[in-house]
């Protein structure tokens, strides 16, 4: 993009909040100023949050109003939080996790040419911290006023912003298009079995109708290149890859022999994350084939003789794995807090007819799932050529 290149500090103002002493109720309790946190960020446009604190608190914190229509941006975080972007759309404050950015003039730099400039830009922020071992650092306001954004003239801001938009209206609508498939899928299990998870409907628990397995230490592997037979060796990074979206067909590395016998889980499982903010992903993936997982990865084995794979999914996905984690600083999942979780036993017919249902759905989710590939796709790619000036 041949313009004018501008450090964000050189135009913009920036602000950042805190967090009112945790230890004082009065701070939070009955509060009315809505307080913006990481987690709130994962929206492209903020209109709502949960967080409120009162005036009290306010007044005690280094919390303070943001400009609205300003770019938040996440400086640390669970997960992929740390670098995201979204636009400020109420009247907020925030913890000291966000920094709000707000042109100083809003006739030679858009606000929302910003965002879709730093949204373009997410794994060169993120990057910022360093790549080789600080991954885990959080970003800091003076990175922050020193990233260079590119500067034409207002109406090629908004121009560009404007066909940004667009395309990414698109790509949200295939995203919602795809979780009401997962509702409609939820919807399908409530028809045939009810509500199996009350307490008057239950007839079993779950530690009687699965066996358990826990990661462990991982055997070196060597890479997966779509061998046979072998393990797979599993790590939480594995479920977000392509492949794996609902079911674990990949994993970056292979072994030829077994791991533990507590980590060596058969293919039928039901694997997810057991520790820490991966939690709240709640990823949940069906195993296709025998899989040594990692210390952070827990997996659920259906009993045949009780219950078969597609019940257990469908019954998994009735709630988010929060609602079952213990911990208050880190977040777990253990056997002990599996094991005790009610549901009801329906005849096994009826659970292979849930089956053939469930098969039905997954090939439609499929297409629609490769519709929004193709749609992230044509996204990145606009963004890309947005801003090297080729629109």
């Amino acid at each position: 993009m041949n313009s004018e290149s501008v450090a964000i500090g050189e135009v913009c103002e920036l602000f950042t909040g805190g967090t009112p002493d945790r230890k004082n109720d009065a701070f939070y309790e009955g509060g009315d100023v809505p307080w913006l946190v990481s987690g709130d960020i994962h929206n492209p446009e903020i209109k709502s949050c949960e967080g409120r604190i009162t005036d009290a608190g306010l007044q005690s914190s280094a919390a303070k109003y943001l400009p609205e229509d300003s770019v938040l941006i996440a400086l640390n975080g669970q997960g992929k939080t740390r670098g995201t972007v979204a636009r400020l759309k109420m009247k907020a404050t925030c913890n000291q996790s966000l920094v709000a950015i707000h042109p100083v003039d809003c006739k030679r730099l858009d606000s929302n040419f910003l965002f879709r400039n730093l949204q373009a830009r997410y794994q060169e922020i993120r990057h910022l911290t360093g790549s080789q071992g600080n991954e885990r650092r959080g970003l800091n306001m003076g990175l922050i006023k020193g990233i260079k954004i590119p500067l034409p003239p207002l109406e090629e801001q908004r121009r560009i912003a404007g066909i940004l938009d667009q395309a990414d209206a698109l790509r949200r609508l295939r995203t919602r298009a795809l979780d009401k498939l997962n509702t409609f899928g939820q919807a399908i299990f409530h028809e045939m079995f009810g509500d199996v998870r009350s307490e008057q409907a239950s007839n079993a628990l779950l530690g009687d109708c699965a066996d358990f397995f826990s990661g462990n230490t991982l055997p070196e592997g060597e890479e997966f290149v779509d061998q046979k037979d072998g393990y797979l060796i599993l790590k939480v990074s594995d479920l977000n890859r392509p492949g794996n979206a609902r079911e674990v067909h990949e994993a970056a590395l292979w072994s030829s022999v077994p791991g533990s016998k507590a980590a060596t889980c058969p293919a039928g499982a039901i694997v997810f994350p057991k520790r820490g903010g991966a939690i709240g992903t709640n990823k949940k993936r069906t195993l296709m084939r025998p899989a040594i997982l990692d210390p952070n990865l827990m997996g659920v084995l259906p009993r045949s003789n009780v219950i078969n794979t597609d019940f257990l999914a469908g019954w998994f996905s009735l709630f988010t794995l929060s609602d079952i984690a213990s911990g208050s600083s880190v977040p777990q999942l253990n056997k002990k807090d599996l094991s005790p979780l009610r549901l009801r036993v329906p005849e096994m017919t009826l659970q292979e007819q849930y089956g053939v249902q469930r098969e039905k759905l997954q090939h439609v989710w499929q297409r629609a799932n490769a519709d929004l590939a193709a749609q992230e796709f044509l996204f990145a790619s606009l963004q890309h050529r947005a801003f090297q000036g080729e629109l």
